[in-house]
């Protein structure tokens, strides 16, 4: 009973559907899942309703099948909808909103949708009633991951969904958390020397757990060493075992292992001949200092950004609007009933006052707006799928600093 149920219909015609079932169970479950902010999992219901397995079972399942609720996770199709060609092109007619939608999906896309494309897309604005700018966000994520298509878009809204996602700020937090942790599984990935490549699906599941344990790298490359040593190979499974152990056992870093095991089994890997070779390759070494100079830099401003905010409330109110107008402004270059000039003189406004309050603190834009050493990649080394000079010079230099160190 560990699966969790998500509320799909609107309130008013989930009351009439549920007046219809008539059905108590099915009814008090579906106020639990309201009461709970419109999901929960079956689990704590059953302990909330006092009802045994076979009822909270029986309960779900009518709630999905006149399709009140869904099971997480789960994506029924929008064809379910059916909406007709006269219903997309009103929409897109009629709703500037939906209309703006489509026309950002399209500059996203560089082509013109697809019918196909304008169902999926109502869908998730009609029937999830995810707002635009959410929606937008979420084209925008899509993109920056090279994974822009319809039924990406239709997952993705399910899964924010699921998380309760409904504001362009708590979306926006989402994206950042991603991203972070996107960083994190490349980290884990150069681990093993394959940094540019992505994790399988079951990969991708054993590093959320390592991550969930909270295990550092040093973690990670000790248990993987001790893999390779007995097994051979990368075994993923094995690997899993070892940190999974750890982990029950609350060791958190490598000197706490050893106290533990009394150094058994350290000296395998300590006194194994000098490797002749780099433990990881030059372009590993140097993407993983590009990536922490990138993150550094990140959480760098944003540390400066919580210290202004907290020391000026105005400053604060000025990050705030200029977020807002930022939506409007994007909203106003979709074709939306908005002066752009107006904007244009309030977002150049906004940019004055904030260089005023930080004069006035002793600070100039450059406080906040921390510059990467290379305008062309940001830092990241790559433009695209190109390496970027940048980093192959750092290459070289991490080459020739290797072989120094061999000749000494």
């Amino acid at each position: 009973m560990d699966e969790e149920i998500v509320i799909i219909m609107e309130y008013m015609d989930a009351m009439k559907t549920l007046c219809a079932v008539n059905d108590g169970d099915c009814a008090l479950l579906y106020a639990y899942a309201a009461a709970s902010g419109g999901k929960c999992r079956l689990h704590d219901a059953a302990l909330h309703t006092g009802f045994d397995e076979k009822r909270i079972g029986r309960a779900k399942s009518l709630l999905i099948m006149y399709k009140i609720c869904k099971t997480a996770g789960a994506m029924p199709s929008f064809a379910e909808t059916e909406y007709s060609p006269a219903e997309l092109l009103a929409a897109q007619r009629g709703d500037p909103s939906f209309r703006g939608i489509c026309d950002y999906l399209e500059q996203a896309l560089g082509r013109s949708i697809r019918k196909s494309e304008i169902e999926i897309l109502y869908g998730i604005y009609d029937r999830l009633n995810m707002p635009a700018d959410v929606i937008m966000l979420m084209i925008n994520y899509c993109k920056s991951k090279g994974r822009l298509s319809a039924r990406e878009l239709e997952r993705r809204a399910y899964e924010w969904h699921d998380k309760g996602i409904v504001t362009y700020s708590a979306a926006a937090e989402l994206a950042d958390m991603m991203d972070k942790k996107s960083v994190e599984r490349r980290r884990i990935m150069s681990v093993f020397g394959m940094g540019d490549r992505k994790p399988s699906e079951t990969e991708e599941k054993y590093i959320e757990a390592w991550l969930e344990m909270e295990m550092d790298e040093d973690m990670i490359r000790m248990a993987y060493d001790r893999t390779v040593l007995r097994t051979g190979k990368l075994q993923w499974k094995y690997l899993h075992r070892i940190l999974e152990e750890w982990h029950r056992k609350g060791l958190k870093n490598r000197r706490q292992v050893e106290l533990a095991e009394g150094g058994a089994d350290i000296p395998a890997v300590e006194t194994a001949p000098p490797r002749t070779q780099p433990l990881e390759s030059v372009v590993t070494t140097v993407t993983r200092a590009f990536e922490k100079a990138v993150r550094d830099r990140e959480e760098t401003q944003a540390a400066r950004l919580a210290e202004l905010r907290a020391k000026s409330p105005e400053f604060a109110q000025i990050e705030v609007d200029l977020g807002r107008l930022t939506i409007q402004r994007a909203r106003a270059g979709l074709g939306g009933m908005v002066d752009m000039a107006e904007l244009d003189r309030r977002h150049q406004a906004l940019l004055s006052r904030r260089r005023e309050v930080l004069a006035a603190m002793g600070k100039d834009e450059s406080y906040i707006l921390l510059q990467p050493k290379c305008p062309k990649c940001g830092d990241r080394g790559y433009i695209g799928n190109q390496m970027c000079e940048c980093l192959k010079r750092a290459c070289i230099e991490e080459e020739q600093r290797r072989k120094r160190l061999s000749a000494e």
